[in-house]
């Protein structure tokens, strides 16, 4: 769809002169440890224009929509991805993930593909996601802890979500508070910890998803080399501009 493409390459083009461009580009040197002239020269106005782009998209159209106005073979990537990880294999999944761009748009291609008796379960305020909740009640669950049906609990690991306990994660030297979950809940329950995150961006001819599975006793490992994964494609995270929060529990 060409309306959320030219919105997004507005916005990139006026990336470096708004003050949400310069936080993000002064978090980015702060966080990847490089000065403003090693920064990589197209790295804001590809941030902001993958934010944009979809942030307009997931705003504003409904999620049935989503998959129609990027390309017509997410459904069958993202199947193909479920099946080589064998995402849908245990019967509960903590599936780990960060705030990338155009992440409603992944998970509802996630939930399209999965089993009918795989529910789905969101740990988050974030609101592109509970609008996507939302528009499949068929596919909620009652409980992270039900009994009666697998499930797929989504949370995201550099949220900040209220009252959660904390943990101080270390991301090379970098010392940030993270959601601490409970292992031994985890365990006792029945969890198998999953990561999702993208190789390349929804636009890329070549996009894809990669994972890694952890036992419940390792959830903080898999938090943090979640977070870590930000250095491998860093302008497909669309929490630039908030990172000064994980720096304070």
């Amino acid at each position: 769809m060409l309306l959320p493409r030219f919105y997004a390459r507005l916005c990139a083009r006026r990336a470096e002169r708004t003050l949400t461009g310069e936080r993000i580009g002064q978090n980015y040197c702060h966080f990847m440890d490089c000065t403003p002239d090693r920064m990589p020269q197209d790295f804001l106005r590809q941030t902001i224009y993958e934010q944009s782009g979809f942030g307009f998209i997931e705003q504003i159209m409904p999620p049935t929509a989503w998959p129609k106005t990027l390309r017509g073979d997410l459904r069958q990537r993202v199947a193909a991805f479920c099946e080589q990880s064998a995402l849908f294999s245990q019967r509960r999944t903590l599936l780990l993930t960060l705030q990338w761009s155009g992440l409603g748009v992944m998970l509802e291609a996630l939930m399209a593909v999965a089993p009918p008796g795989i529910r789905f379960r969101f740990i988050t305020r974030h609101p592109v996601l509970l609008k996507l909740r939302d528009a499949f009640p068929d596919r909620r669950a009652a409980s992270p802890f039900a009994a009666d049906a697998s499930q797929i609990t989504v949370l995201l690991v550099d949220e900040r979500l209220p009252e959660a306990p904390l943990f101080p994660a270390q991301v090379d030297k970098h010392r940030l508070w993270l959601t601490d979950v409970p292992t031994a809940a985890l365990a006792r329950h029945g969890y198998d910890i999953r990561t999702l995150v993208p190789e390349r961006s929804l636009h890329d001819p070549d996009f894809g998803l990669h994972s890694h599975r952890y036992p419940a006793s390792d959830y903080r490992l898999a938090a943090t080399e979640t977070l870590g994964a930000v250095r491998n494609t860093p302008a497909l995270w669309s929490a630039w501009d908030s990172l000064s929060v994980l720096y304070h529990g």
